[in-house]
């Protein structure tokens, strides 16, 4: 048969009647309700130490320290019958040694009554099925009980010189089943004596308990609880307490930190091993270990990673001061603050527009970074004016200096005063300084590199000139380029290309500017280039960098912006991958990036359009002006000269008539060729246009954020340069023109599919009887004569049901007939719907503006 094996330890009950003549001694052991009866031919006593028997197919066992033998004289009999004369050696061979073991009930003896308050002890361990908690028991003085003992009553046995004495107290159940609900109500759950936290939590593993008694150790000693360990090693249990003492630099915080366990003060730098390496266990000199808090490795991995140790200190620079955070250094806090929203009219600060409030915001945020010494990127979505932001912050960081840097912008400042007395620029400028909020004026009299790339650098002296007229600007470009003393001196601004920067590094280096702006910051994304190597070179305490596209295929993109933004904020790009990129490439939602998030926070600012939205005007237009290329440049003058010469030299010449104007159309389609792009007229031409370098750049911003865009062109085969160039990408599109016949399922294809995201069209095909609200961008390659066109084809985008805000650009290729083309548009917009054909466009022309168009 097979026998069960019972688990809990059966239980002995020991009782003693004295009489005259000796002591009768019966004995009962019983286990729970069930007692056994030990004259029963089915008890089987198997073993005396330890004592196992079995009763009906079930094996028993005793207490480990308490003797079969005890069991042996009562499988005959019932009791025993000890003698007077022989109790006291009876009591001390075979009794005293298990009286705190079993219950006792005696009559006939001296019995003395206890009043006791047990002691509550706790002791660490861990238990068979290696789940780490407490045992509990409760300590008498004249016995330790278990919690889960039965027994309510214990009886010691006392013999003093020949006297035999008993001594009896009772448990003080109540007391200890509250001490039990203290710790149930911790969240523990009850396993016979063993308190444990459930399975599944991190607390129930040896480290993690350790861990969380340190931190409510003196809730559970205050609440009578003494804690004991039974462990292979000693844990330190006292709550560690950090203490902190920093001093600050100008740039960076001192901090010299130290953790007090219980009588042990250890340096906090100490720690950075097991903080970066996830250890938790650091052993003490004293050979006990502490365990560090599960948190402290998220808290305070970023301070072990970025601190520089210093001696038994921590040097963070202060653009870490997000990492304070935990450290409460005032200092760090202020850093914190929001910019302060201080109102300042937009009059005073930028010409012929007022900032909208989230480019108001915008300066004000840059300013304050400024102020604070630390540099910023403006990441704000396409078209929502991030140039016009660095203008209103360069004007009035300028406008705060102790004298005009020219005699231009002295009567620049002078006529817009004309134009609007109430605006003192160049006034009394140490009263109008504080309007301004700067702080930090180091290199005042230095001007500001402003980078760009070659397509918009000059968008720049326009946006300039429109809307801060007071600021000199210097184009450091063309071979002729020159940075002399005087313009150094004069000019508020130095705009230059990232080419040229690249190749003259050895001179700009020389010089340390007052600010340094970075457009579209997203041509140093790869910092081992010869460009970022160069930016990353340059001298200038306040940075900017503008960009749309923070990070365009890796996050190292974001490290060589920060880089140069902050440097040695993020450190090494290794070390910044191995950090942070390498745990997001494999969880894109990795603590590492919430961390990160946190900690540069400060110093990216980027709003999209749909945040934005009920400040966006209904529409908003923006002309880009391209440059060309040499090659491209030489051969539209030629053409632009020959097509002159060959009406002039015509006997019809230059005038309203039928035949001329049909001349001067020919020729002009092909300047605007050439303007596009040479390769519309030679096949053969393979170097590239300065448009469609605009234009691609553009594309590729819009098609990483996932913007479908409509592209507009009077050209078919302008188009079709950039069918050829989105198929050698992988770019998906859609394309209408005049000889598509599928006209539907281009324009379905485009609204329906989200991979789709560029409609190409022209201007004739797709300006009218199309709905396509999908798009919120529209991009107008080449200059209509008429206004009206290009306004049909805006309003494929912008019309009843769009709900976003719809951004178009022009691309206006400069010093070429496309710059006549939008000049007379302007001139003429009052007219524009009058306008139906390029002839009656031109026919409304005097005689010099025609000339003027090949000029």
């Amino acid at each position: 048969n097979r026998i069960e094996v019972v688990e809990d330890h059966a239980e002995l009950r020991l009782f003693f009647n004295r009489t005259e003549t000796g002591t009768i001694y019966t004995l009962q052991a019983r286990h729970g309700e069930k007692e056994f009866n030990l004259q029963y031919s089915g008890f089987i006593l198997l073993s005396l130490e330890p004592c196992y028997f079995i009763v009906k197919n079930r094996l028993y066992s005793l207490h480990q320290k308490i003797s079969g033998k005890l069991l042996k004289p009562f499988r005959s009999k019932t009791s025993v019958i000890i003698p007077r004369r022989a109790e006291n050696e009876y009591f001390n061979r075979f009794i005293k040694k298990v009286a705190n073991k079993v219950e006792i009930e005696a009559e006939g003896f001296e019995i003395q009554d206890l009043d006791l308050q047990p002691e509550t002890i706790l002791t660490l361990e861990t238990d068979w099925q290696g789940f780490t908690g407490f045992s509990l028991a409760f300590d008498y003085g004249e016995r330790q009980v278990m919690a889960n003992n039965p027994q309510q009553t214990f009886t010691n046995l006392e013999i003093n010189e020949g006297i035999i004495r008993f001594k009896r107290f009772s448990r003080k159940t109540d007391w200890e089943n509250t001490q039990k609900d203290k710790l149930k109500a911790l969240g523990m759950m009850e396993h016979g004596a063993f308190y444990r936290f459930d399975g599944q939590d991190i607390k129930s593993e040896l480290h993690g308990f350790v861990s969380y008694v340190s931190e409510c150790v003196d809730d559970l000693r205050t609440s009578g609880f003494s804690i004991k360990q039974n462990t292979e090693m000693q844990y330190i249990l006292e709550k560690p307490l950090i203490q902190t003492k920093y001093k600050f630099n100008h740039d960076w915080f001192d901090l010299h930190i130290e953790v007090r366990l219980g009588d042990y003060l250890v340096p906090f730098i100490h720690l950075k091993n097991n903080i970066l390496t996830n250890n938790r266990l650091y052993l003490l000199p004293s050979g006990e270990c502490f365990v560090l808090p599960t948190e402290w490795f998220e808290r305070y991995k970023l301070v072990m990673i970025h601190g520089v140790e210093k001696a038994n200190s921590i040097r963070l620079g202060k653009h870490h001061f997000r990492l304070l955070d935990p450290f409460e250094i005032d200092e760090a806090e202020g850093f914190a603050e929001k910019p302060e929203e201080k109102e300042i009219d937009s009059r005073f600060i930028i010409s012929n527009t007022t900032l909208r409030p989230y480019q108001h915001y915008g300066f004000l945020w840059m300013r304050r970074n400024v102020n604070q010494g630390f540099g910023s990127i403006l990441a704000d979505d396409m078209g929502l004016g991030k140039t016009i932001q660095v203008i209103a912050l360069l004007s009035a960081y300028f406008r705060e200096l102790p004298a005009q840097k020219s005699k231009e912008a002295q009567k620049a400042a002078e006529n817009i005063q004309k134009a609007s007395p109430q605006l003192d620029l160049f006034g009394d400028l140490k009263k109008n300084s504080e309007n301004y909020g700067f702080s930090n004026r180091e290199n005042t009299n230095a001007p500001a590199l402003v980078v760009a790339p070659t397509s918009i650098v000059h968008n720049w002296k326009n946006e300039l000139g429109r809307f801060a007229p007071h600021l000199s600007a210097y184009l450091y470009t063309g071979a002729n380029r020159e940075l002399t003393p005087l313009v150094l001196s004069r000019a508020h601004l130095i705009i230059t290309t990232y080419g040229i920067l690249r190749n003259d590094i050895k001179l700009l280096t020389n010089y340390h500017f007052s600010f340094i702006i970075l457009d579209e910051s997203q041509f140093i994304k790869n910092h081992e280039s010869k460009t970022a190597q160069a930016v990353f070179q340059l001298q200038g305490l306040r940075r900017v960098a503008l960009t749309g596209t923070p990070v365009e295929n890796r996050l190292s993109d974001l490290w060589s912006q920060l880089h140069f933004t902050n440097p040695g904020m993020l450190g090494g790009c290794d070390e910044f991958m191995n950090h942070y990129a390498a745990p997001l490439l494999k969880n894109a939602n990795a603590p590492e990036g919430r961390k990160l998030l946190h900690m540069i926070e400060p110093f990216i600012l980027r709003r999209t359009k749909s945040q934005v939205e009920p400040e966006l005007p209904e529409l908003t237009q923006t002309t880009i002006y391209c440059e060309m290329t040499g090659r491209q440049q030489l051969l539209y003058e030629t053409e632009r000269s020959r097509q002159r010469n060959h009406l002039l030299e015509s006997s019809e010449g230059v005038k309203h008539n039928k035949k001329s104007l049909f001349m001067m159309l020919r020729a002009l389609m092909r300047l605007r060729q050439y303007a596009n792009h040479p390769r519309m007229v030679s096949a053969d031409y393979d170097e590239e246009s300065g448009k469609f370098e605009s234009v691609t750049e553009m594309l590729e911003t819009l098609h990483a954020e996932n913007h479908k865009v409509l592209v507009f062109s009077s050209f078919v085969s302008h188009l079709n340069l950039y069918e050829q160039y989105c198929r050698q990408r992988g770019i998906e599109y859609a394309k209408l023109v005049g000889e598509t016949r599928k006209r539907e399922e281009e324009t379905e294809k485009f609204s329906k599919r989200d991979d789709v995201t560029i409609f190409l069209i022209s201007l004739k095909a797709g300006g009218l009887g199309l709905n396509l609200t999908e798009a919120a961008y529209v991009l107008l390659l080449d200059p209509w004569w008429n206004p009206a066109s290009e306004m049909q084809a805006i309003s494929r985008a912008h019309r009843i049901g769009q709900k976003k805000k719809v951004m178009v650009y022009r691309f206006i290729t400069r010093g070429t007939v496309e710059e006549k083309i939008l000049k007379l548009q302007e001139q003429k917009l009052a007219l524009a719907n009058t306008f139906i054909r390029e002839d009656k466009m031109l026919a409304g022309l005097s005689d010099e503006q025609l000339q003027d168009l090949l000029k």
